[in-house]
């Protein structure tokens, strides 16, 4: 017992000793984002700009599936039982039919325009569907663009803010690269 003990408490420290201070779901002050473009190498890898980008493009019904489960972690965390909810019977049937509508259009247009700002700081990159990503390995020696929602509620039953975001993935290791939660910036802002 006293052994699991010791294990979890060093999981958990050395988890939250593995985040940079200053990347947190909220809004950043210029002077604090300016000290946590320092820790850049966190977010993003040096070489970057040496290869071609794989912005990896979902489905719709998968863009959908990663904001309710990011929407129902943050949920439980606050003491929620989230058992059986449903974007219908939590937001009801007319706005969980938008919410659909949303990730349609989102699925085309996030990775399009996560390109163009990539292309403005040198990056050249590539969209790839994540189908095709599961079923070759064409794209297995170059840095993927995944992307991420974060969900914040303020309290038990209290309202939620929902936000998209992306981090780096590297097939090559299996290494995620920390994912960038400042709500007030993106993860291109810290390409140089």
């Amino acid at each position: 017992m006293r052994q699991c003990l010791v294990i979890l408490i060093f999981l958990i420290v050395s988890d939250v000793l593995g985040q940079t201070p200053l990347n947190r779901h909220n809004r950043l002050t210029k002077d604090e984002f300016t000290e946590l473009r320092k820790s850049k190498d966190q977010f993003l890898p040096t070489d970057i700009k040496n290869d071609t980008l794989v912005i990896v493009k979902y489905s719709p019904s998968h863009l959908g599936q990663l904001q309710t489960k990011a929407r129902n972690t943050e949920f439980a965390s606050n003491g929620e039982d989230t058992t059986g909810y449903t974007d219908e019977k939590l937001l009801g049937p007319k706005q969980a039919e938008r919410g659909r509508l949303a990730m349609k259009k989102m699925s085309g247009n996030f990775p399009a325009d996560q390109a163009k700002a990539f292309k403005k700081k040198g990056i050249m990159s590539i969209i790839v569907d994540e189908a095709a990503l599961m079923t070759t390995d064409k794209y297995q020696n170059k840095y993927w663009l995944t992307t991420v929602y974060l969900c914040d509620q303020d309290g038990f039953k209290g309202p939620w803010v929902t936000t998209i975001t992306n981090r780096i993935y590297d097939p090559r290791t299996g290494k995620y690269f920390e994912t960038f939660l400042p709500m007030n910036y993106e993860l291109i802002d810290l390409v140089d």
